[in-house]
């Protein structure tokens, strides 16, 4: 059986549509489902994020330099940070897994993000500057749902 010029082309172009349908797939939808991209502490204004923090988690995520979704940050279960000069622990309580943790030697002075971290068991402050706040309450209500403190 010969196929017409006519179906040949139609064979053609059909081909030639669904190739392009086919290599073009993936981008379909860009930018609807696509994961949401959380700045490495799930904060967007950079005035209020610490350099320091988010260098600190970038080398426990083995992350340099890629883009730090809410699936790392969930990975995490514990973080060094001690000798950081850490200021702010904003955003640290997207790090939802975080079970140990050492913030010895820095500059922090509110912990209170901390409370927020359900599953934290570890946490090492000594030679910070807390606050009164965090001394008399967030350190008071860590230890309360049995997170081992020392300060």
């Amino acid at each position: 059986m010969a196929f017409s010029s006519k179906s040949a082309l139609r064979c053609k172009t059909l081909f030639v549509i669904l190739a392009t349908m086919i290599v073009t797939m993936p981008f379909w939808g860009c930018g609807e489902d696509e994961e949401e991209i959380i700045p490495f502490n799930g904060i967007t204004s950079a005035e209020t994020s610490d350099p320091n923090l988010e260098a600190a988690i970038r080398e426990e995520l083995g992350k340099p330099l890629e883009l730090i979704t809410a699936e790392d940050l969930a990975v995490l279960t514990q973080l060094r940070a001690a000798y950081g000069d850490i200021s702010s622990l904003d955003g640290i309580q997207y790090c939802v897994n975080l079970r140990n943790l050492n913030l010895d030697a820095n500059q922090i002075s509110d912990i209170g993000p901390l409370i927020e971290l359900t599953r934290l068991w570890r946490l090492t402050l000594m030679d910070n500057p807390l606050n009164d706040e965090s001394i008399n309450i967030h350190i008071p209500a860590l230890r309360q749902i049995g997170v081992d403190v020392d300060s």
